[in-house]
């Protein structure tokens, strides 16, 4: 299929399809940068990405994907060697699970994973904070979309993760 007319069809389907039907519509035909600017769009408006964690990992381990605008590129490449990311996970409702501290999307700010981590406070719940610090190298995207400083990275290239129980603030 055709790039403009994928990304026509994307956006007419229910954001709960939208991944699978992404997935089937993948054509070598893409460049890198249609491949990732399709992938920016619907990670972006995805709502569970962890759900779906594995079609996830193939998606974003793919060498063609280029999803990083070129200002986001830069600060990535001047960043240092080292970088420390956390990533929030709240336990909404029962249905939120500790395994999910080795998700693909962290943050550079620490304060920002602490929201995700107790953003439902109106019910009793309990939040997890992972922190962990990876090379540079494993970084497959530096995303700033939404006000965030997002890092994706594979779960299975983490070194051990350190987490922290968070309570509702």
């Amino acid at each position: 299929m055709d790039y403009e007319t994928a990304k026509r069809q994307l956006w007419e389907c229910n954001r709960s399809e939208r991944l699978e039907r992404f997935v089937k519509m993948l054509s070598p035909e893409w460049t890198d940068v249609q491949l990732g600017e399709l992938t920016r769009d619907v990670w972006t408006d995805a709502e569970r990405p962890s759900q779906e964690c594995e079609l996830w990992e193939t998606i974003w381990g793919s060498p063609r994907c280029a999803a990083m605008t070129n200002e986001e590129r830069g600060t990535l490449m001047a960043m240092p060697d080292h970088l420390t990311i956390h990533r929030g996970v709240s336990d909404c409702f029962g249905r939120g699970r500790r395994r999910h501290c080795r998700g693909l999307s962290w943050t550079l700010d620490r304060d920002k994973a602490l929201w995700f981590a107790s953003r439902y406070t109106f019910v009793p719940a309990v939040g997890w904070l992972a922190t962990v610090t990876i090379p540079k190298t494993a970084v497959r995207a530096y995303l700033t979309d939404r006000g965030e400083s997002e890092i994706i990275v594979l779960p299975r290239e983490l070194p051990r993760v350190r987490i922290e129980t968070v309570t509702g603030r």
